[in-house]
């Protein structure tokens, strides 16, 4: 796996764009290129000498046909400076505000506010849990067989246990079992959550989104898109 710093070095041989006075997307000029270098090599630095990570350098690996439909009300392929713009102004979940059509969402005020740690989130992500298991799709066979203890906890009468010790560790007890949602895929939450699959590691990144004409890794700590051909 690469270093982020390796990550950084193999960015800039990959065409950088950035908004532009029209809101077009455009070049980076030689003199943002060497500001934008140094900043990453500064976070990449802080990385390395933190014994805790405060800043995180992640990458998503996404394709221009998979972009065009999260951005776009119908299925046409949307030119790449219009894409640019959706994703960059508006972010890859804007579909979501004009198209969900789940009543529990709507009223669920959890999935707009990314500190939500209330005991109503918490009674949401068991009941959403413990629907989701009951799926009969392959992958949560799989998921049922491979950990049977999590399915028996949460296939048992176990919500206000689990909402009292998640209580005392909101955020990361909270974000645990979203990722589960999350990772679920279209019977889990990943289309309506605030949730974007990242990776830390920029050759993970690049195995998603080659279903399309043209992928783009994008970098979002840094709010910037590089296209891999």
């Amino acid at each position: 796996m690469k270093t982020a710093i390796q990550a950084i070095e193999d960015l800039f041989d990959i065409p950088i764009y950035s908004t532009g006075p029209a809101s077009q997307f455009e070049p980076l000029s030689e003199q943002n290129l060497i500001l934008f270098y140094k900043s990453l090599l500064s976070i990449a630095n802080s990385m390395s000498m933190l014994s805790s990570r405060r800043v995180t350098l992640t990458f998503r690996g996404d394709s221009d046909i998979n972009l065009s439909y999260k951005l776009s009300s119908n299925r046409d392929l949307l030119s790449e400076d219009l894409l640019f713009d959706l994703y960059f102004f508006f972010g890859e979940k804007a579909k979501h505000f004009y198209e969900v059509k789940d009543d529990e969402i709507v009223n669920s005020k959890w999935m707009k506010e990314i500190e939500d740690y209330s005991e109503h989130t918490l009674d949401f992500i068991f009941d959403k849990i413990q629907r989701e298991l009951k799926s009969k799709s392959k992958e949560i066979k799989e998921f049922k067989l491979a950990h049977p203890e999590f399915c028996d906890y949460f296939g048992g009468d176990n919500k206000e246990r689990f909402i009292s010790t998640l209580s005392e560790i909101p955020k990361y007890g909270r974000d645990y079992y979203l990722y589960f949602l999350h990772t679920a895929g279209w019977i889990g939450i990943s289309q309506i959550s605030f949730l974007v699959s990242t990776s830390l590691s920029y050759d993970a990144a690049t195995n998603f989104g080659t279903d399309g004409n043209k992928q783009y890794v994008t970098y979002p700590d840094t709010v910037t898109a590089s296209s891999v051909t």
